[in-house]
């Protein structure tokens, strides 16, 4: 049987990369565009610090979490970017505590419930010494701290898995998909805009918000709408970047540092904004203005690049992951919002197991719900 992907991003790239490597012959369709949320994510791979409250979400998140080592280990070959550092939300002098008591109190709910692994604790720590660990933050009232988070290169990542999926047979084209083509309710395969037909068996649609578009024709309304996210990448001098913790202010904004010195700002969560990916003024300023507050030993620092993303994001704020009802053959992989680097990867193999094993999808993230 073949399978066309529909996607090259981290979704598409890790199905094509799990389904190469169980001898299915693969072919993905992807296009690089300016809005791909792949590109533009900061990867923070920690889902135990989350304030989501959602326990279907937060069970794939920590599921997800507790994946990653396995797909690190699968892609040793190739430099992933990833590597264990701590994280601290923090709440800076003068800042209205409710939001901080409140994100403090999930966290320890959680925690106290036995979803963390039990080696792993978030704790309360002075902001003195959390300043000692990063020079650059300012002046902290309080702080959680969790020690075993981590962050990956999205782009290596993506890059790893493609070069992986190829190794073990798999075919990338450079090609958009226009439609897929389906006859007495099975799919047959996609067709291009410009009329190229690709034959399948099977069709995964990873195509982010644009999955929408592929599937409307079926009956099936995903209510995926893109939520824009603008995220600054910076360079600083100050030396020890690479062990510094992440720091998330209560705003849902972060600071995340790497070895080289880059540090990475961001993201606005836009919604309303339309299909157009653009960058704004307002957006950039309040990308600045954010990371200045919690860490204003950032202003010197170099401006390296601007990226953008158009989060896929459904109405229920849920992943949408399965067969899509009524078209036999044809299964989605979207709808992650802000979470698509911590359980893309997650919620690709759930996907391929139940596509090649017959294994369950849960139910709160099927397609089903929206058709």
């Amino acid at each position: 049987m073949r399978t066309i992907i529909v996607g090259g991003g981290l979704m598409g790239a890790t199905a094509a990369h799990l389904l190469a490597r169980r001898g299915a012959a693969v072919e993905v369709l992807d296009v690089k565009r300016l809005g791909n949320a792949t590109w533009a994510g900061a990867g923070i791979i920690c889902p135990e610090i989350s304030a989501v409250t959602d326990q279907s979400y937060v069970a794939l998140a920590m599921a997800a979490g507790r994946y990653y080592p396995e797909l690190v280990d699968r892609l040793s070959n190739y430099d992933l970017g990833f590597g264990r550092t701590a994280i601290a939300k923090v709440r800076m002098a003068g800042e209205d505590p409710t939001a901080f008591n409140r994100a403090r109190d999930i966290v320890y709910a959680r925690q106290s419930s036995g979803t963390f692994p039990t080696r792993h604790t978030v704790t309360e720590v002075d902001p003195a010494w959390l300043r000692e660990q990063h020079p650059l933050l300012g002046d902290a009232a309080e702080a959680l701290y969790y020690p075993e988070a981590a962050r990956v290169d999205g782009r290596k990542l993506v890059e790893a898995l493609r070069r992986d999926s190829e190794s073990h047979g798999a075919r990338w084209v450079d090609a958009l998909a226009g439609r897929i083509v389906v006859e007495d309710h099975r799919v047959v395969g996609v067709e291009t805009p410009k009329g190229e037909f690709f034959p399948g068996d099977r069709v995964i649609v990873a195509a982010g918000f644009w999955s929408r578009d592929l599937l409307t024709p079926f009956g099936v309304d995903l209510g995926l709408t893109p939520h824009r996210g603008q995220i600054v990448h910076l360079h600083t001098a100050v030396d020890g970047a690479g062990q510094w913790p992440i720091l998330e202010g209560l705003r849902g904004h972060y600071i995340l540092s790497w070895p080289d010195g880059r540090v990475v700002a961001g993201a606005t969560r836009e919604t309303g904004t339309g299909d157009a990916p653009h960058f704004t003024a307002e957006g950039q300023h309040q990308v600045l203005e954010e990371a200045f507050r919690v860490a204003p030993g950032l202003q010197p620092a170099e401006v390296r690049e601007w990226r953008l993303g158009l989060r896929p994001a459904a109405a229920d704020g849920r992943p949408i992951l399965g067969a899509v009802p009524g078209v036999e053959g044809c299964w989605v992989i979207t709808g992650h919002g802000p979470g698509g680097l911590l359980c893309g990867p997650y919620s690709a193999h759930l996907v391929i197991s139940a596509m090649l094993d017959g294994q369950e999808v849960p139910a709160a993230f099927s397609p089903q719900r929206f058709a």
